[in-house]
C-alpha cells in the first residue's frame, strides 16, 4: 500500500523490495517503478560469477521475461569479423548497440563485429544467455 500511497503523492520514483519475485508485477501495477527481489538480486550476482567479468547484466524486464546483457566480444569469438546480418542469433535475441573505443555503434545487417567490442544484447533470457557464449567465445 505504501507503493500506491507514494505514486498518488506523486513522488518521483518509488522503489520497493519484494519477498516474492512473483509479486513484482503486482507492486510494479500499483504505482512501483521498480519492485526488487533479494532472491532475483543474488541469482544475478550468482550468475555475473558464473558467466565471468566478459558479461555485465544490466536488467531484467517485462517480468523477468527479458534481460539485458553487455557483453566484451573475445578474441576466439567466431563473431569477430563478421557482418551483423552473418551472425547465427537466436531468434528471440537481438543487439541493441555496440561500443567500440568509447564510440557508440549502431548494429546494421553490415556493421562487423570485432574483438573487445562491447555488445548489448537484449531478449528472452535463455536465448540472451546462449548469445552471450558466442559472443565472448568461449563454451
Amino acid at each position: 500500500m505504501a507503493c500506491k500511497f507514494a505514486d498518488d503523492l506523486g513522488i518521483p520514483r518509488v522503489v520497493t523490495r519484494v519477498n516474492n519475485p512473483g509479486h513484482a508485477t503486482m507492486f510494479e501495477e500499483i504505482g512501483a517503478d521498480v519492485a526488487i527481489s533479494y532472491i532475483t538480486a543474488t541469482v544475478g550476482l550468482y550468475e555475473k560469477a558464473i558467466l565471468g567479468p566478459e558479461v555485465f547484466g544490466l536488467l531484467s524486464m517485462g517480468g523477468e521475461k527479458a534481460d539485458v546483457v553487455e557483453v566484451t566480444v573475445g578474441g576466439e569469438s567466431e563473431v569477430v569479423g563478421k557482418p551483423i546480418k552473418d551472425l547465427d542469433l537466436p531468434e528471440l535475441c537481438t543487439i541493441a548497440i555496440i561500443t567500440r573505443d568509447d564510440e557508440l555503434i549502431p548494429p546494421r545487417g553490415e556493421t562487423e563485429i570485432e574483438e573487445e567490442d562491447r555488445v548489448i544484447l537484449a531478449g528472452d533470457p535463455e536465448e540472451v544467455f546462449s548469445a552471450s557464449k558466442l559472443f565472448r567465445g568461449k563454451e
